[in-house]
């Protein structure tokens, strides 16, 4: 069953893409700013097995905490990066 952690990563990656893409349509983005997915549990470890939860971790930086995202609606780091997570 080694294959579900690649198909694990194939998901969290889409899922991140797309999710990503339209909520940079709504919120626009930050520039200084990224978003990095880290798995854990038996998906951090590749040892995935058909009945294992799929455990991540999201954790943000920001070179500039006060920068604001560039829609029209615009956030600092921390409320965007909470509300692109949810």
């Amino acid at each position: 069953e080694l294959f579900l952690g690649d198909v694990a990563d194939l998901a969290v990656t889409s899922c991140m893409k797309l999710c990503t893409a339209e909520f940079k349509e709504k919120y626009g983005s930050i520039q200084s700013g990224n978003l990095y997915v880290i798995a854990v549990g038996k998906y951090g470890g590749q040892e995935m097995r058909l009945d294992s939860d799929l455990d991540i971790v999201f954790v943000y930086d920001a070179a500039n905490e006060h920068e604001l995202s560039s829609g029209d609606q615009a956030f600092q780091p921390n409320v965007y990066f909470m509300r692109l997570t949810q």
